[in-house]
């Protein structure tokens, strides 16, 4: 068996800390807004980016594979799903199925109660985005950190 610590040569000091200090952060903040998100709104980070997502495009309404394609959950199709079923059992989304019978062909549309839980719960999102992230770091550094996720993300 190898000696576990070897695998932490693969990494210097400075590639550790970057590294490390992206996960701690990405874990303290998702932590921080969540349990902000469901003491403010009643709404789970997921369930906020899925009224985000409806919220944002042109009629409010979006077909379950675009819903699933644009967000950034880690959710399996049947997982969305299930999530957006307890949206619309709370009166947030309606459900309707593009082809008779077809729940995989459904498009999914945010209610006026769901825009308005979604506008306030997004006001209170960007706040605490801002006051615990954006805020401590210069407009240079916002810059220069939008630039380096730009360049992780992408396509080789």
């Amino acid at each position: 068996m190898s000696n576990p610590a070897s695998v932490l040569d693969l990494f210097s000091a400075a590639d550790f800390k970057a590294w490390r200090g992206f996960l701690a952060t990405h874990a303290a903040l998702t932590q921080h807004l969540s349990e902000a998100m469901e003491s403010s709104a009643n709404l789970s980070l997921g369930e906020y980016e899925v009224l985000l997502k409806l919220a944002s495009s042109d009629d409010g309404r979006l077909p379950m594979a675009t819903l699933n394609e644009l967000t950034l959950l880690t959710l399996s199709a049947s997982g969305l799903s299930r999530l957006v079923d307890r949206l619309r059992r709370r009166g947030l989304l309606t459900r309707e199925a593009c082809l008779e019978g077809d729940r995989r062909s459904a498009v999914i549309a945010i209610t006026a109660e769901g825009r308005e839980l979604w506008r306030i719960a997004a006001e209170g999102h960007q706040q605490r985005v801002k006051d615990w992230f954006l805020n401590r770091l210069s407009q240079e550094q916002i810059e220069l950190l939008g630039d380096i996720w730009d360049q992780v993300l992408a396509e080789d």
